[in-house]
Order: C-alpha cells, then structure tokens, then sequence
C-alpha cells in the first residue's frame, strides 16, 4: 500500500487516459468528515468545487458512491451533473440512469418489522440510534460512552445475531451496524455495473471505511482506489493519510 500523494507519477501513469475513468468518491470520511451523528457532516466550498469542475471537464463520468441513501447524499453534497449511488449501491441514480436494485424492494417491511421490534431495546444503551433508509437500518453508536463499553457489546452481538436469523446482510462499518437485503450487491458491484453503463475503462475510486473494500477488492491494481488512513489489511492499492489530505488530492486531480 503506497502513500498516493508521494507516489503521484505512478497514480498518474495509470490515469493517463483521462476521459475514460469513472471518478468516484465515498462521502463520509472521505468527501467530509465524520461527524458524531450524520445530518451534523458538512462538505467544504472547496470540495464542491472540485467535484463541480471535475464534473464539467469529464461529463457523465464523476459520481458519489455512499451508504446514505442517494436522496441523502445528494442533499450532502449538493453538486449538479454526478452520478449518486446510495445504500451501498442498491440505488443509483444520475444521467437517465434510475436502478433500485430489482430485488431490495421486497425487504422493505420486513425490516420495518425488526427496527420496530429492536428499537425500545436499543434505547436501553444511551448513544445507541437507529437510522431509517430506504432498503436499509443502521445501527449507530458512537455517541455511545466507554462506561457502556460491556452492554454495547451484548447489545450489538444480539442485534448482529437477531438480524441473521431474520435473514438479513449484515455490514458493519466504523461505529455502525447495518442491517439490509440479503442481495447480492455491494458497492464493488455498484461500481462494476456503472463503468458497464458508461463505458468507462477504468475506474478512480476512494473511500475510507470497511464498507468500501468491496470496491478495492472487485477492481484490483489495474484502477486507482486510495484508502483514507493507511491500513495493511486493507485491499486498496494507495492511501492518504487522513481525511484532511483529500482537498491536496483533488487539487493534484485538477491539474492532470
């Protein structure tokens, strides 16, 4: 895993081909901080304005890939002419494409099922939150404090347990739990499935969280995927430090 900025060249070799790379970023972690919970994130003026630059230098080929739902991350990042995939993929949408996942609609009550049943539980633990999504719940604890530390453990082992039996995927990210349609589709899919769509022959993706590895994994070294904080089990070829040094990054993509 290299230090993406330090070995620019050879990020840039790879990128050669300028107009044939699908650009995508996540947007937690990555395009904004994290925040403690997820309607408090904001994007900076000067992000948005590499994203909107980007998106008018390479129409149709720039994009946002998130957990949020798209509607969400839309209203987040705000930039005209991206493509927005949501949920993990399960929804994209962006330049006359409009895919839910053909599957994920027939989960919808069955996880307003299980949120209704666990959420008097979850409120036994303070800082513990349910998200509602579209084809999905997410379980969020980070404002939960180190004196819980013990029943947030049993809380999420039988939460994690609870939505397995149910039949559900589970997906758990940093200080979340995310309970959603056991399909076949990740991000990594999501991915693959929008350079087909497009044509693209190669893929720029970044992203810092575990629920972005589908995506590391599925493209392998022939694309550019930049994990936000170095981590050797990750399977993305580069890293930026922190995310702090993605504005630098998208300052050297302006300049390819």
């Amino acid at each position: 895993m290299k230090d993406a900025l330090r070995h620019w060249e050879e990020v840039r070799g790879k990128l050669r081909s300028k107009k044939s790379v699908l650009w995508f970023f996540d947007l937690d972690g990555t395009l904004a901080p994290i925040e403690r919970r997820p309607e408090l994130i904001q994007v900076s003026a000067s992000v948005r304005q590499h994203l909107s630059a980007m998106a008018r230098r390479y129409p149709k080929r720039v994009g946002v890939l998130s957990g949020r739902s798209v509607d969400d991350a839309r209203r987040n990042v705000h930039v005209r002419g991206l493509f927005y995939s949501g949920t993990h993929g399960l929804e994209i949408r962006g330049h006359g494409l409009h895919r839910d996942h053909p599957a994920a609609g027939t989960w919808k009550k069955k996880l307003q099922i299980f949120a209704k049943l666990w959420e008097p539980y979850l409120q036994l633990v303070p800082g513990m939150w349910l998200e509602k999504k579209v084809y999905a719940r997410c379980l969020h604890y980070r404002e939960t404090d180190q004196q819980y530390a013990a029943p947030l453990e049993r809380m999420l082992q039988n939460f994690k347990s609870a939505a397995r039996k149910e039949g559900f995927r589970v997906l758990e990210g940093l200080k979340s739990v995310e309970v959603l349609p056991k399909v076949r589709w990740d991000k990594g899919e999501a991915a693959r499935w929008l350079m087909q769509k497009t044509g693209a022959r190669k893929m720029f993706f970044i992203g810092d969280d575990t629920t972005d590895e589908a995506v590391f994994k599925g493209l392998g070294p022939a694309h550019v995927t930049i994990r936000v904080g170095k981590s050797d089990a990750s399977r993305a070829g580069y890293y930026i430090t922190n995310q702090k040094a993605v504005t630098p990054l998208l300052e050297r993509l302006a300049e390819l």
